[in-house]
C-alpha cells in the first residue's frame, strides 16, 4: 500500500465546545474578567448559543458583568434560552470577525487600527493567514448587535486512520466524514463507525468543525501525502491548500469539498479518487 500522511489536522476535539478564539488580551467570561477588569475604559462583551451560528455583542457599559449580562439577555431573547458567554472586554476600540474554522474572533486597543492589530496577530498566530473583519466600533458608543438571524448550527467530523497521521506506511488511505449533523456526538459518531468497522477499533481519530464552514481534501501528485483544509468558504481554503503545497515544492490536486451544514456521511480513498490539479499543466 502507498504511504499516504495526512496533515493540517489543526481542527481538534479543542473545538467540541462553542469553538471560541479569542486575543489574548480579551477576558473569557464575567467572572474572570471581573478580577483584572481596566478601570475607567468603557466595557462590552459577546454571547453565543452552542446550537446556533451568530453571536450577540453589547458595548457602552460601565463594567464586564454588565456587558455580559445584556449580551447573554440579549442572546436568550432572540434563541429562546441556553445562551453562554464568550468573552467580556474594557477598552476604547474593538473588532469582531470570524477565523477560518467559523470560531469568533476578537481584537482590542486603544484605537481602531491597534485594535485591526491584535485581531490580525491572533487570526496569524492561530490559522496562519488573516481573518475577515466583520464588526468595528467605539466600545463607548451604547450598542446591541446582532451579528445575524440566529441560524441553526450544524456540526461535521473528520474520521481517519490515526497511522496516517504518523506516515505509518500500513495506514489505511480512506477517510470518512459526517456533515450536516445535529450535534457534535452525533458527528462523531457517524464518521467514527465506518472507520473502526474498516480499520478497528480504538485506531482512528477524529477531528471537527461546525457553522459555516467547508472541508476541502487534498492530496500531492504523487500520493504520499494529503489531507484536508478547512475555511469559511472554498476559494480561501484551496488558497490554504495552494499555499501549503507551493511551500512545500509539490503539485496538488483537490479531491473533495463538503460544506457541513449539508447532511451527509462520504467516504473518500485519498489514493484512488480522481483529482482536479490546482494549477493544470502549461500553467
Amino acid at each position: 500500500m502507498h504511504l499516504i500522511t495526512f496533515h493540517n489536522l489543526y481542527i481538534t476535539a479543542l473545538y467540541r465546545s462553542v469553538g471560541l478564539a479569542l486575543v489574548a488580551a480579551l477576558a473569557t467570561g464575567p467572572a474572570q474578567a471581573q478580577d483584572r477588569e481596566p478601570q475607567g475604559l468603557p466595557a462590552g462583551a459577546v454571547a453565543q448559543h452552542p446550537q446556533f451560528i451568530g453571536y450577540w455583542v453589547v458595548t457602552g457599559l460601565p463594567d464586564q458583568q454588565s456587558a455580559m449580562d445584556d449580551a447573554l439577555a440579549q442572546c436568550n431573547i432572540a434563541t429562546g434560552g441556553g445562551c453562554v458567554p464568550a468573552f467580556a472586554f474594557s477598552a476604547r476600540e474593538a473588532v469582531i470577525g470570524y477565523g477560518a474554522d467559523g470560531s469568533v474572533m476578537g481584537g482590542i486597543g486603544e484605537t481602531p487600527e491597534s485594535a485591526r492589530a491584535e485581531f490580525d496577530k491572533a487570526c496569524i498566530e492561530r490559522f496562519a493567514q488573516l481573518c475577515e473583519v466583520e464588526n468595528s466600533f467605539a466600545v463607548a458608543r451604547r450598542l446591541a448587535l446582532q451579528s445575524q438571524e440566529p441560524e441553526p448550527r450544524k456540526f461535521a467530523a473528520i474520521a481517519m486512520d490515526g497511522r496516517a497521521v504518523s506516515g505509518n506506511g500500513d495506514a489505511d488511505p480512506r477517510t470518512w466524514i459526517a456533515t450536516g449533523q445535529a450535534n457534535w456526538d452525533d458527528a462523531v459518531r457517524r464518521a467514527m463507525e465506518p472507520c473502526e468497522a474498516a480499520v478497528g477499533a480504538g485506531m482512528c481519530r477524529w477531528a471537527t468543525t461546525s457553522g459555516q464552514t467547508v472541508v476541502v481534501f487534498y492530496r500531492n501528485a504523487g500520493g504520499t501525502s494529503g489531507g484536508y483544509r478547512i475555511n469559511l468558504g472554498v476559494q480561501q481554503a484551496i488558497g490554504d491548500i495552494d499555499r501549503i503545497c507551493t511551500q512545500a515544492g509539490e503539485n496538488c490536486e483537490l479531491l473533495a469539498i463538503n460544506a457541513t451544514k449539508d447532511e451527509a456521511v462520504r467516504e473518500y480513498d485519498l489514493l484512488a479518487m480522481r483529482g482536479v490539479p490546482i494549477h493544470p499543466p502549461g500553467e
